[in-house]
């Protein structure tokens, strides 16, 4: 309470010294025009002293006007000496505009604190808080001071190496990248750093990797060949890329190691068995209707040209039976594949709507047929 008191009077001094000279004035034309005549008084008195030692008026004469002289000064009106005296006067005109600006410096100091300031934050004096033990504040707290320094002294790695593990186990994992790359251009590469960078590129980008998660889990096993974390994302990164073949390897190695636990077991067979399922569809993806007998003979003799020409013929053909007479679900689904393989995805497209029609009493062969358009990118 102390406090506001004293904060309100240096206030209120402050304001009445500020706007004092709005609300009072001085009258110095009256004060300058009572100076002018008493300057006159003097001047005439002075006269007076050099006619007296030039012999130009008698001793008696000099006394007598002298005499008459400070007669006049003192028979001056009041008014002057109240003048003379420098008095402040003032008036309401004046004293408005005053309190108003007093009352809105006043007002809009308590508005802008109240908004931006913390009156409930208890007072603690400075060196109490360069005392304070770090471990007895709280974590965002710590954060700040480190920050604080790092604002100041960006060069300091010690502190970015501190606050990037922070960073990340908070889920700030934008902050933590970036700690995590102040911290290795300025302390180097570490398994530590390289893993915390690329374990925040992964939260950043919902488990997508990226070339410079695949970089940092590449420099780890050039330190630490087995790690199987870094072989396990490496493996990812390959399955995301298409190299369905090469994820499979990576994932099979970890899992002949017996290596980790349980739930890393799960997850290596789950992608197992995801990969060996896209390599089997697009396996199948690339098998056309094939031709029998002679016809077959005769395809496979012709040029690479005509060749295609002749099975776009024979595709084209079964779409004809198959919209005319229709057909059973492997007729239908063997036109779709056709038509992918070859490169027509929107006649692929429609002859998949034209399925699903014939087909939508069979449940089952519904099943199979979505099934397979899933496997080759329909769906």
């Amino acid at each position: 309470m102390l406090f506001w008191v004293v904060c309100a009077f240096l206030t209120i001094s402050t304001i009445i010294w500020i706007v004092r000279p709005l609300a009072f004035f001085r009258d110095d034309a009256a004060s300058r025009g009572a100076d002018a005549d008493v300057y006159i008084y003097r001047d005439q008195l002075q006269e007076v002293q050099r006619d007296q030692e030039r012999g130009l008026i008698a001793p008696a004469e000099a006394e007598a006007a002298r005499l008459e002289i400070s007669r006049r000064l003192l028979n001056r009106p009041a008014d002057d000496d109240a003048a003379v005296a420098g008095g402040w006067t003032g008036s309401l005109s004046g004293a408005v505009p005053a309190i108003g600006a007093a009352a809105f410096v006043l007002i809009g100091s308590m508005v802008f604190y109240l908004g931006l300031g913390r009156p409930g934050l208890p007072g603690t004096v400075h060196a109490e808080r360069a005392k304070q033990n770090p471990s007895t504040a709280s974590v965002s707290e710590q954060i700040a001071r480190v920050e604080a320094r790092l604002r100041e002294h960006p060069e300091d790695g010690a502190g970015w190496d501190v606050l990037a593990p922070v960073y990340l186990k908070l889920g700030r994992f934008s902050d933590a990248a970036n700690a995590f790359r102040q911290s290795i251009k300025l302390n180097g590469e570490s398994p530590r750093r390289l893993g915390g960078l690329a374990e925040a590129g992964l939260a950043i980008t919902n488990g997508m990797v990226t070339a410079e998660v695949g970089q940092a889990y590449a420099k780890i096993l050039t330190k630490f060949p087995g790690d199987p974390i870094a072989r396990f994302w490496l493996a990812v990164a390959k399955e995301q890329a298409g190299d369905a073949k090469g994820a499979a390897a990576g994932y099979r190695a970890l899992l002949r190691e017996k290596s980790g636990s349980e739930k890393f077991h799960r997850l290596l067979q789950e992608r197992i068995a995801t990969v060996d399922q896209e390599m089997a569809g697009a396996a199948n993806a690339g098998r056309l209707p094939a031709p029998d007998g002679e016809a077959a003979k005769g395809i496979a003799s012709l040029p690479p040209g005509e060749r295609r020409k002749a099975i776009e013929g024979m595709v084209e053909g079964l779409a004809q039976r198959l919209k005319s007479d229709g057909g059973d679900a492997g007729s239908w689904q063997r036109l779709v594949r056709a038509y992918a393989v070859l490169g027509e995805k929107t006649k692929a497209k429609a002859a998949l709507e034209l399925a699903r029609k014939a087909l939508k009493a069979d449940t089952k062969a519904l099943e199979g047929l979505e099934g397979m358009a899933r496997d080759i990118g329909l769906n």
